[in-house]
């Protein structure tokens, strides 16, 4: 049976009736190889308050937080390790196997090898490659070229370039958000009638009710 001190926070939110989806993504470790759930950022989550899924109030939610309050305060602060989905290394992930085509990956603190290789032998290059040398070689004609004055000052217009087309299309996207509005508001009323009418068409009722999640997050980013 599991106890609340193994759910997750946004499970708890569930008692009081607030669902969310998009919260998470799994993402490959580029020095492991394996896939880990990372969390997205809150401004991507998508939630809804649905009453029917309601266990406790408000109040009682609010009373069981405060007592958790203290617990939080002495929590240590855990450090070390790299985060899922960063590269711990500047040439993870960019390197590849020549004979099997498999990712190259540390095969410890020092150097990279085939990581099919070091998966059970299934391919034969047993080749390692230094980090250290790898990275002299690969990165150090990039950094030295970019460097130059040329490249810096053609980056430097690039730049002001792209900076010049990005206040345009902000000026176009604030001109058009007023009518955009307008349509996100009649969507969501006229799905928000589909549902109470139980008028659902080819979709269900969850996926009915994301999609007037997803338009009412849309409105909120416009306003």
């Amino acid at each position: 049976m599991r106890t609340a001190a193994r759910l997750t926070s946004r499970q708890v939110e569930r008692y009081t009736g607030r669902i969310t989806w998009n919260a998470s993504v799994w993402r490959k470790d580029p020095d492991t190889g394996k896939r880990q759930r990372v969390m997205r950022p809150r401004s991507e989550w998508i939630t809804r308050q649905d009453e029917a899924q309601r266990i406790i109030s408000n109040e009682l939610w609010q009373r069981a937080q405060r007592r958790f309050e203290p617990a939080k305060g002495d929590a240590k602060v855990q450090t070390g390790g790299t985060p899922p989905g960063k590269r711990k290394y500047v040439l993870s992930g960019l390197l590849r196997c020549g004979v099997c085509g498999a990712h190259y990956i540390m095969a410890d603190d020092r150097a990279y090898a085939c990581g099919s290789h070091l998966d059970g032998n299934s391919c034969g290059n047993a080749v390692r490659v230094r980090r250290d040398h790898a990275q002299e070689v690969l990165l150090a004609p990039i950094t030295e070229r970019l460097q130059s004055p040329e490249i810096v000052a053609e980056m430097a217009k690039e730049l002001q370039t792209l900076y010049a087309e990005e206040m345009k299309a902000r000026q176009t996207r604030a001109a058009d958000a007023p009518k955009e509005l307008q349509e996100l508001t009649a969507r969501i009323e006229r799905l928000g009638s589909k549902l109470r009418d139980g008028d659902l068409g080819d979709l269900t009722a969850d996926e009915l009710e994301l999609a007037i999640a997803s338009a009412e997050r849309k409105k909120q980013e416009l306003e």
